[in-house]
């Protein structure tokens, strides 16, 4: 999308925004209702509130956004050493021996030091490292998890660059020719070449070899990208901009020193990487994301890992900001610090998810108002907004990605997360780190479907009650109401039938998926939207709260 389009964009999604805040806070809140009504009605406009603002961080980062930085021309003479650290914790040993043999395989005119670094102390894996000839490094206390593996390793090593890849995350054979570059510069008059002290990291995406659970689980796998790529290739690069890139904890080249003046690998916070990124920006270094796959890996192989997976980075990403005192710091600019917790914010998108789907709810079956509005009134201050805010996640992501797909993602998994993300903000913190297995072993609970098929049977007995209100009232009032419940129940039956289709998942089939467009189609809710409009076009009007 060019520039000007953009700025246009943005100017409209900013006005029609503006207006219907202006409207929500002015004219909409029951004040003169139940106490109960206003504290319904005020948690609404609260979370609404805070997903306005998240847009805004978002579509911040999106209009400011440009390509990843070119890659520097490398002078082959005198390169910097570069230790490749693999963190393993009980890993299958064929799945780490995939990750050696590509380290093994990255082309570097530079020295490369190879160190497999096992928190297990396994006899096998001691004896994969000598077949390999690579380093192995073991400890006997092994506290702070991941972070404490690493830092142990820091200290056993000395190269100034070093390269962090995960158990399964497999490097291609230029990832260091195309990350090693970033941390050069020439000065002097002659224009030597030496390393940067500017540059705290490079970030590179974490792609993966075979479908995630929800293209498997959909069939999608040809339609949909894998979930993580919104985030690597869109939304990472685009942290450029204000260098509040984050440090997703494999496939990173991160410089030595900057580890150093951060502390080392951030520990006490179950994820190390996102606390060290903020560490090493604090101190002043940039840092850089580029959106080329340069390693490949495996997603959670079933549902339960998944869940653990989420609630680790969840609950971690909650602990990390406490942790470096991002709000209170003086180190990170505005900027910085608003991207930052925006990204930590992104994980009460369970708690959000739960106040959507029950908030129709309140009024349908138990009858507490909490909006004071008609259908009219919705249509002309929501539906612009509502409209041009979705399908800008589509255009400034190129497709990747769009507002459908990302309320399916949440609400797949929100029931899941609610329970951590609400213990952590009340501080009962997690501590233990599971490492997320590759094993391919099958995991799933019966229970996992309960959520949903409690939320549906409520979703489906509000339809009927306001269907009925809508009858015998000979009004179009509720059709707005009637419109969110038959979407939450859409999307709450994809959710089931997501949940259940993970009890019985074909076996992954490993391969590098290309992006493509999305394809999805959004006619039900716009065919929805006309239906309802040539209703009330036919029916009389007539004032009343939703």
């Amino acid at each position: 999308m060019k520039t000007g389009i953009k700025r246009l964009y943005l100017c409209l999604l900013t006005v029609f925004t503006l207006v219907y805040l202006v409207w929500r806070i002015g004219w909409t809140l029951p004040l003169d209702h139940r106490p109960v009504d206003i504290v319904f009605s005020l948690i609404l406009l609260f979370t609404e509130l805070i997903g306005v603002w998240e847009m805004s961080v978002h579509y911040m980062l999106e209009g400011r956004k440009k390509p990843s930085p070119p890659l520097p021309e490398l002078n082959k003479d005198k390169l910097p050493d570069v230790d490749v650290l693999i963190p393993t914790c009980g890993e299958p040993v064929e799945l780490v021996k995939q990750t050696l043999s590509g380290c093994l395989n990255m082309e570097y005119d530079g020295g490369v030091h190879i160190y497999l670094c096992d928190d297990a102390d396994r006899s096998e894996m001691k004896k994969l490292a000598k077949e390999l000839d690579v380093g192995y490094i073991s400890r006997k206390e092994r506290i702070y998890a991941k972070a404490g593996n690493l830092n142990n390793a820091l200290d056993l090593t000395n190269s100034p660059l070093i390269a962090v890849f995960d158990a399964d995350m497999c490097p291609e054979p230029q990832f260091l020719t195309n990350t090693v570059p970033y941390f050069m510069e020439k000065s002097g008059k002659h224009k030597r070449q030496k390393l940067s002290e500017k540059i705290g990291f490079v970030q590179t995406p974490q792609n993966f070899r075979n479908e995630d659970l929800f293209q498997r689980a959909y069939r999608a796998g040809n339609i949909i990208p894998n979930e993580q790529d919104y985030f690597y290739l869109e939304l990472e690069p685009a942290r450029n901009s204000c260098n509040a890139v984050i440090f997703g904890g494999s496939n990173t080249l991160l410089s030595r020193k900057a580890l150093n003046d951060a502390g080392g690998f951030i520990t006490d916070t179950l994820t190390e990487d996102f606390a060290t990124g903020i560490e090493i920006q604090k101190h002043g270094y940039r840092c850089i994301a580029v959106d080329t796959p340069l390693a490949y890996g495996l997603s959670p192989e079933n549902l339960t890992d998944m869940i653990r997976q989420r609630n680790r980075w969840a609950r971690g990403c909650i602990q990390a900001g406490r942790k470096t005192h991002l709000l209170f710091t003086p180190n990170l600019t505005v900027s910085q610090r608003m991207s930052y917790l925006a990204a930590i914010s992104y994980w009460y998108a369970p708690l959000k998810r739960l106040i959507y789907l029950l908030a129709p709810l309140m009024y349908s079956i138990f009858g507490i108002t909490v909006m004071n509005c008609d259908f009219i009134q919705m249509l002309m201050f929501w539906l612009f907004m509502y409209f041009l805010a979705a399908a800008g996640i589509r255009f400034f992501s190129g497709g990747i990605r769009s507002a459908w797909w990302s309320d399916i993602y949440e609400l797949c998994l929100f029931p899941f997360l609610l329970p951590g993300v609400f213990a952590e903000s009340i501080g009962i913190r997690k501590k233990q780190f599971i490492v997320t297995d590759k094993s391919g072993r099958r995991s799933w609970k019966l229970w996992y479907t309960l959520p949903f098929l409690v939320l549906t049977v409520m979703s489906a007995l509000g339809i009927v009650n306001t269907v009925n209100r809508i009858i015998d009232e000979k009004t179009t009032i509720y059709l707005f109401l009637l419109f969110w419940l038959i979407i939450n129940l859409y999307e709450l039956l994809y959710a089931f039938l997501f949940v259940l289709s993970c009890r019985k998942l074909p076996p992954q089939t490993e391969q590098k998926f290309r992006l493509r467009r999305l394809s999805e189609k959004t006619g039900l809710r716009m065919s929805l939207l006309y239906i309802f409009i040539r209703i009330f076009s036919k029916q009389s009007k007539k004032e009343d709260t939703i």
